[in-house]
């Protein structure tokens, strides 16, 4: 068992870190070492991963195959390989039945539930994808923050919004406060119609920023949708203030002109609803 998740760590490794340049060296290097150890299983899978890497998915079977030689049809390795060439080549269906089988040998294996959950995801059976990435977090107290991310992503399109809110409050006290879960926080609340939310995490997020005119001008725009016509010109004049504070070469970049033309786009905008706000008013008191 240990020797099984010593290689698909292994496995995974090579195929995150050897993915520009160096990928053909290492094939070469692990080819080597096959002429010395021929009869060495895990030489032949972590080639192939290698070459599944590479997107020689002909050699990625062949090794495969010689694994399964050497230590059985039902070498979990061979399965987890193959369910992620499977994955790659986007026959999902058939990556399901490689990692089910993998999983069968190797329950609760959290490599093996994140690949699951990864292949449910592309098959868009996101209510059971969420389970199994859910369970590979409660598993392991070694995931990335891409993890918990593809959690909480999943959750969103599962109409899950209170477990993708609790996953992301959750990440955040494990991984620190990433502006990226903010705006996934974000994107949740505003699925929620949950204004309030996003206004305090906008907030946190205009204190802990240095360029602060985008997130004011955000704020603005969360306000608008609110209906909250003052607040938002408020947010629109801060953002517009912190826009004026910036040094003239950073002013005159095209991106911040759009944003200046955005601001009072925005602030015309609400003086015209404002406007018609007055009219329907008086009219209705007439």
């Amino acid at each position: 068992m240990l020797r099984i998740v010593i290689l698909l760590a292994s496995v995974l490794s090579c195929i995150n870190m050897y993915g520009h340049g160096e990928i053909h060296d290492r094939i070469n290097l692990v080819t080597e070492e096959i002429s010395q150890s021929p009869n060495d299983p895990v030489l032949y899978i972590k080639r192939g991963s290698l070459y599944m890497d590479d997107g020689d998915y002909d050699k990625t079977f062949l090794d495969i195959e010689a694994a399964k030689a050497l230590a059985g049809e039902e070498y979990p390795p061979t399965m987890f390989l193959l369910a992620k060439m499977c994955f790659k080549m986007e026959t999902y269906d058939i990556a399901l039945r490689h990692i089910n089988s993998f999983l069968s040998k190797e329950e609760g294996h959290v490599l093996g539930l994140l690949t699951k959950a990864k292949i449910l995801t592309a098959l868009e059976e996101n209510d059971e994808a969420a389970n199994f990435y859910q369970q590979a977090i409660e598993k392991t107290t070694t995931l990335l923050p891409e993890n918990f991310m593809d959690l909480i992503n999943v959750q969103i399109e599962a109409g899950q919004l209170d477990a993708a809110y609790q996953n992301y409050e959750l990440a955040q006290m494990k991984f620190g406060n990433l502006l990226v879960f903010d705006l996934k926080a974000i994107e949740i609340s505003e699925a929620r119609s949950d204004f309030n939310t996003i206004h305090q995490i906008l907030d946190d997020i205009i204190e802990s920023q240095q360029r602060k005119e985008r997130w004011h001008y955000k704020k603005a725009e969360y306000y608008l949708k609110a209906g909250e016509y003052e607040a938002s010109i408020k947010e629109l004049n801060l953002a517009n203030e912190s826009l004026l504070l910036l040094p003239y070469r950073i002013r005159i970049t095209p991106a911040m002109q759009e944003l200046s033309k955005n601001i009072s786009a925005q602030e015309q905008n609400i003086k015209t609803l404002l406007n018609a706000n007055i009219i329907t008013t008086q009219t209705n008191e007439n």
